[in-house]
């Protein structure tokens, strides 16, 4: 019996379906999802489902779009992680699984990933690259590129007793009351580094996928499920031991800052949703202001860091 059929057998010996919260979104789910703080029970109907494929999902005959590992068509969104899983994203809110890996954890951390992501894009749900943290009741989101420190400032912050939205994947809502961010329920996803300069020693759980020095730790998470966003913070790296500063950033470089941080921002072009994140820059600089918050790459000045942001907001009366 090869290693697939092993999987299918044990489609988790009970497939009791869990429920979980992540952004904006009510998921049920026959896969343990180690990366989601908040398991949830009730009545609430799932919006989102993931469950074992009865079948190895097939390439789409007729695909309307296609990239490397994906390819979709007018209801069907068909993505491949190697030697991982086959995942059939459905219009309807079903995504079938096919486990290529005995590793579950690594299935369950693209479904929460990557999966989601592109869950959220099929839905036209305006998806950022952000960590969030609750400032006075209100959002606060870091931005960044690939390895800028999102989820280290999270968690530098929830251990000066701020309590994080988001790690990662930051689903915004246009209202009309304004922008919302929703919580993605996650735990914070941590380097072993930064796990070990921030002095963390409770919390830390499991690797995110195997062979990789990274963690997922508690963060503290927020219970609200929403908040409307007051800021954004781009963060970026100076060379040299330059003291930490946010600048504030003019209009137009400011929505162009919130325009580049789409989660997976290729299916932005491909899926033609280049109006939708402009108004939703719109949207954000209506009632939040963007910064820009500069400093060395140096976990010494993590503590300097927190302090200037914590200055900062006390003096616009945020705190």
């Amino acid at each position: 019996m090869d290693g697939v059929s092993r999987l299918q057998r044990v489609r988790d010996a009970d497939l009791k379906a869990k429920r979980y919260r992540s952004a904006g979104l009510v998921i049920e789910s026959e896969f343990e999802l180690p990366g989601l703080v908040e398991e949830i029970t009730g009545l609430e109907h799932p919006q989102l489902s993931f469950v074992h494929a009865s079948r190895k999902p097939s390439y789409p005959r007729t695909p309307k779009m296609t990239g490397l590992n994906w390819a979709c068509d007018e209801t069907t969104f068909h993505f491949v992680v190697p030697d991982v899983a086959v995942f059939e994203i459905s219009a309807d809110g079903t995504v079938s699984v096919w486990p290529q890996s005995e590793a579950h954890d690594d299935v369950a951390a693209y479904l929460i990933g990557s999966v989601l992501g592109i869950v959220l894009h099929m839905r036209k749900v305006v998806t950022l690259h952000a960590s969030a943290v609750d400032i006075g009741g209100r959002a606060v989101l870091f931005c960044g590129e690939s390895g800028a420190g999102k989820s280290t400032m999270a968690a530098a912050l929830q251990r000066h007793g701020f309590k994080v939205l988001c790690d990662d994947i930051c689903a915004v809502e246009l209202t009309t009351d304004g922008a919302i961010a929703h919580s993605d329920g996650r735990k914070l996803k941590l380097w072993q580094q930064s796990i070990k300069m921030l002095e963390i020693t409770n919390g830390v759980t499991q690797p995110v996928l195997r062979g990789l020095d990274k963690y997922y730790v508690e963060s503290g998470l927020n219970t609200k499920a929403s908040a409307s966003i007051l800021e954004v913070v781009e963060l970026t790296r100076v060379p040299g031991p330059a003291m930490p500063r946010i600048v504030a950033l003019p209009s137009s470089e400011a929505a162009a800052v919130v325009r580049s941080q789409a989660y997976r921002p290729f299916l932005v072009q491909e899926l033609g949703d280049e109006a939708l994140y402009f108004e939703a820059a719109v949207s954000i600089l209506r009632q939040a202001k963007v910064y820009r918050l500069e400093r060395a790459y140096d976990f010494d000045q993590i503590n300097t860091t927190i302090a200037l942001l914590q200055e900062h907001w006390l003096s616009s009366n945020q705190l």
